[in-house]
């Protein structure tokens, strides 16, 4: 079912459609509501599709619908088994998470959580029945937990306490998912256990928050990792906030704000009508450089041979742009890739898609969340920018500006920033990549130009060697500003 808003027509008294709705399903298959916009009551209709087998999903209006539907159908598009019931010894297992699934679909999973009653009793057998498309599935599994624990680690999980922490996670949304369903009183003992098992094993919920130290925007606010319930209000939240307290990050190069144009001035990186900004320890100055190139080039920021690391940009022109004319280009698309590791990232303006590649989740900016894969920790920041880190490898910024109206920049694009980078390899190259390695320049022969406040000025560029061997430039010539001399001039590089 796809809607657009609140009941308005008909019967309106939500309890009663709900009743309405069960009695014409009865069971016979799952409904999944789909909610488009914002003024949709999204509580309602999960509330709904919980009752009939099914899930909710809302639809974002200001992203691409299409590719938002599409990914959902192929979520639910094929479904293998139905009654799907995970069967236990009774006297081997406390505290099991969902065993009794409606459906299970071709590419998902299901996962069920428990204690071991018997501290003693490492291994037991659990048996699995379904139906399939006319027959009877049937199979026994053997539950061993040195097996399991053998294979965690050779999967690299850190935490010890890993599965003991996924059964607290489960049990946390399925007590959240169940307090929609019920009265008043027993939504507050099932918030109850809900809040204490996220403070407990620190898990963000609907109930908690968390507030980062060491953080702070241009007006002196802290920011606060939320996860605020669906069209909830506060009200509705019953019990006290908490808040968890992370170890002290550091601040961020730059605001996501774009209502400025000021670029900071110790970093390396692009942003802009794309504005180049090296910084060169060694001489405690920054060099600046533009790219004119058309809308649609991609251009190679990153490029490590020895892993494959790579940064692409593809340009995007001004909507407003006059014919002919050079009127600037900004990055409307950004590609970060590890292929030993199969991680690949896709970032614009409207959303980040994880492995695109591989039909992987695609977020948008109003989310908050830590991704991880294989030595890679993506972190978004809702409407701000998204940090990536590579383990053996560079950590990496992606801004996103918003434009707002009357801005001479007429959509929204994205900046890319180098926070770290001393553990890429000597070969590393591209339009940024090239600058990772100590290098040097020398100035001469300072003289007034032709603007008046700006003298030109000789420039020689070298590269220093290093243990591996002399780092090799791509011959052009660029256009350069010194920050510290205030000079521009043609600089060719070898």
């Amino acid at each position: 079912m796809l809607t657009d808003g609140d009941p308005t027509e008909g019967v309106t008294d939500r309890s009663q459609i709900l009743k309405n709705v069960r009695n014409a399903i009865r069971g016979r298959f799952p409904l999944y509501n789909l909610g488009f916009g914002h003024n949709v009551d999204f509580n309602f209709l999960e509330v709904m599709s919980m009752e009939n087998n099914g899930r909710a999903q809302r639809i974002y209006e200001d992203h691409d619908a299409t590719q938002q539907l599409q990914g959902f159908y192929s979520q639910v598009a094929k479904p293998l088994l139905v009654d799907v019931d995970l069967q236990y010894p009774q006297d081997a297992v406390l505290a099991l998470t969902q065993n009794h699934h409606k459906q299970y679909y071709e590419g998902s999973e299901i996962v069920v959580a428990g204690r071991i009653a018997d501290n003693k009793q490492s291994s037991f057998k659990a048996d699995v029945q379904a139906h399939g498309e006319g027959q009877e599935f049937s199979i026994t599994c053997l539950v061993d937990e040195e097996e399991m624990k053998k294979l965690l680690r050779e999967r690299g999980h850190m935490l010890e306490n890993h599965v003991e922490r996924l059964w607290a996670y489960l049990t946390i949304q399925e007590l959240l998912a169940k307090r929609m369903k019920v009265d008043r009183e027993e939504r507050a003992n099932l918030s109850s256990q809900a809040l204490q098992m996220s403070l407990d094993y620190g898990f963000v919920t609907p109930l908690t928050s968390m507030s980062i130290r060491g953080m702070a925007d241009q007006d002196g606010l802290k920011p606060t990792i939320d996860k605020p319930s669906e069209d909830s209000p506060p009200l509705e939240m019953l019990g006290p906030r908490r808040t968890f307290v992370l170890s002290a990050l550091q601040p961020s190069p730059t605001h996501s704000s774009s209502n400025t144009q000021r670029l900071p001035d110790r970093v390396t990186g692009v942003d802009t009508d794309p504005h180049f900004i090296i910084h060169v320890p060694q001489k405690e100055d920054t060099l600046c450089f533009n790219i004119n190139e058309e809308p649609g080039v991609i251009l190679s920021l990153v490029q490590d041979p020895n892993t494959g690391f790579s940064v692409n940009g593809q340009l995007i022109g001004n909507k407003a742009r006059s014919p002919g004319q050079h009127d600037g280009t900004y990055f409307g698309r950004l590609g970060i890739a590890n292929p030993a590791t199969d991680f690949q990232l896709e970032v614009t303006p409207q959303n980040i898609t994880l492995n695109p590649g591989f039909g992987g989740p695609v977020f948008s900016w109003r989310d908050q969340a830590v991704l991880r894969q294989d030595g890679v920790v993506v972190t978004i920041n809702k409407k701000r920018n998204l940090v990536v880190s590579v383990d053996d490898g560079g950590t990496f910024e992606v801004v996103l500006h918003r434009v707002w109206k009357g801005s001479s920049v007429h959509q929204d694009f994205l900046g890319f920033y180098v926070l770290d980078s001393h553990r890429m390899s000597a070969r590393t190259h591209g339009l940024l990549g090239q600058f990772f390695h100590p290098i040097g320049f020398e100035v001469s022969d300072i003289h007034p130009g032709s603007d008046p406040t700006k003298p030109d000025a000789t420039m020689v560029g070298f590269a220093k060697r290093l243990q591996q061997g002399p780092v090799a430039w791509g011959r052009g010539v660029l256009l350069v500003h010194s920050q510290q001399w205030g000079w521009t001039h043609r600089w060719c590089l070898h």
